[in-house]
């Protein structure tokens, strides 16, 4: 056999090895799933909701540190209620928290001692009594898509 066609043959073999890894990886990608959250109880439809859903990788931005989130949204009030849907989240773990911005600021308004003096809720629904962090709020996302209800308060 004449180098040039050993060459060739090197070379089809190679190609033919890296055309299978990529076959296989394209055959199993990462599985995403859907995230829906519905929030309830909002005490009017004024304003706007804010929806925030972090990555337990980028916990310190909770609750309320937007640029931080994984899934970010300002969706309508309708029915003293909304629905959000985040698309194709990776499996982990997550916490979510929706504000009921009613005077329409894209801010959480708080009072003197940093409370909200909007409604909010977050995920899990935690008494506000035992404190409302991260860890009280986590919930999985696998493969199988994922519905939670957060109730504002």
């Amino acid at each position: 056999m004449k180098s040039y066609q050993k060459m060739l043959l090197k070379g089809s073999r190679w190609a033919a090895g890296l055309l299978s890894g990529v076959l296989m990886i394209a055959s199993n990608p990462i599985q995403a799933a859907d995230v829906t959250v519905s929030g309830i109880n909002f005490s009017n439809n004024n304003g706007k909701a804010m929806f925030i859903m972090f990555s337990k990788e980028n916990k310190d931005g909770f609750p309320d540190q937007a640029e931080k989130s994984a899934c970010g949204r300002k969706p309508m009030i309708n029915n003293l209620q909304t629905k959000i849907t985040c698309k194709d989240i990776n499996p982990g773990t997550y916490a979510a928290v929706i504000i009921h911005d009613e005077n329409g600021n894209g801010k959480v308004d708080t009072n003197f001692f940093g409370y909200p003096n909007e409604d909010f809720g977050i995920s899990n629904n935690p008494c506000r009594l035992t404190g409302r962090s991260f860890e009280s709020a986590e919930f999985q996302v696998g493969k199988e898509d994922v519905e939670i209800i957060i109730e504002l308060d």
